[in-house]
């Protein structure tokens, strides 16, 4: 599928909460993959097929609004690295959303050289682990080969549908601090990209 992009960037942030609210709990109901969820959900709204309300087009009831206070992200400023263009687009305009700063790569390469350039302007990394170049697995590895002053040391995230505890405990001993499973909950990445800011 390919999405309008300049459609769903002047979409509302509500707009993109609610989708994204109700792709995961689509892909929890239905077994369906984060990014087909997505999918489906981005190409319904941009064909003007539905609008996100308390009750969604596919039936499935609008997550409930949490009760504590959302992370304040202002003055963070988080690496994404995802191949997937509707994953980068969402988490960009959720962490934004929370005052976050956020650069979105689709390849290892190009975060990598991100990261060289510019190795004191990244707080945080959040990596995709399925990628068709070169997976996550070896992306932290070149990440952490890097001296701490090059960006070695920079907190990371593994982002993955891979969800067991082998891979949990792959990603930590190849340098991830947090392993954070597909598809994701808004306020849990606000909370982890706050939690690993603070380190």
């Amino acid at each position: 599928m390919t999405v309008d992009t300049e459609r769903w960037k002047i979409a509302s942030f509500k707009t993109k909460e609610k989708l994204w609210d109700e792709f995961v709990a689509a892909a929890h109901k239905n077994g369906s993959t984060a990014t087909n969820a997505l999918e489906d959900l981005i190409e319904k709204y941009i064909a003007g097929e539905y609008s996100p309300t308390t009750k969604t087009a596919i039936g499935v009831e609008e997550a409930n609004p949490t009760s504590a206070s959302p992370p304040n992200l202002t003055g963070i400023h988080v690496l994404i690295l995802d191949d997937e263009i509707n994953i980068r687009t969402s988490i960009t305009s959720i962490l934004e959303h929370y005052g976050a700063t956020v650069t979105a790569m689709a390849s290892p390469a190009a975060a990598f050289q991100a990261l060289q350039t510019n190795p004191q302007t990244y707080d945080v990394l959040i990596s995709d682990i399925g990628m068709p170049e070169q997976d996550g697995w070896s992306f932290i590895r070149q990440v952490r080969a890097l001296s701490p002053e090059s960006g070695g040391k920079i907190p990371a995230a593994a982002l993955t549908t891979y969800a067991s505890s082998r891979e949990i405990g792959i990603a930590k001993q190849l340098g991830f601090q947090v392993h954070i499973s597909k598809p994701i909950d808004v306020n849990q990445l606000a909370s982890i990209v706050a939690d690993l800011a603070k380190n």
